[in-house]
């Protein structure tokens, strides 16, 4: 999805930029998973490998992948309103559409954003790197091929 969007061929995404995307980059998951797996007693049943509460926002993501260019995105709220807007920019650009259908599976995650607590982890390791790796991960899925 962020390549599509750099190179403007999502003009349109649900949700509202303000709202958090708990993501994490796949070194940071990896570091946690392995801490867990080697101690000697884990004291939970469940660990969230998140961002938490300093999760970016998805306009800062949009940032960073349109190279802070995005005057070419905007935000339409629920999914009701973005079904039809879609419709409209469809019939304009039929392309797109195939875009938009490609996608279809993901892109209303945009619309229910969560945020998972990562209590259990900060508690079985105690304090680590939180993360998110903003710049790196945004640098990794776009230069990487199989995104």
């Amino acid at each position: 999805g962020l390549k599509l969007i750099r190179q403007k061929l999502l003009p349109l995404l649900p949700g509202n930029e303000n709202d958090r995307l708990d993501i994490i980059n796949a070194s940071t998951a990896a570091n946690k998973i392995i801490n867990l797996f080697i101690k000697d007693r884990n004291f939970h049943d469940a660990y969230h490998i998140v961002s938490s509460l300093k999760s970016p926002t998805i306009s800062d993501l949009v940032n960073i992948a349109c190279q802070n260019d995005k005057n070419h995105i905007r935000f339409c709220g629920d999914l009701e309103t973005f079904a039809k807007e879609v419709e409209k920019i469809v019939k304009v650009n039929p392309k797109i559409g195939l875009i938009y259908h490609k996608i279809s599976s993901f892109i209303p995650e945009l619309a229910f954003p969560k945020i998972f607590i990562d209590q259990n982890v900060k508690e079985e390791l105690g304090h680590t790197e939180d993360g998110c790796g903003l710049e790196g991960l945004i640098n990794e899925v776009l230069n990487n091929p199989n995104y």
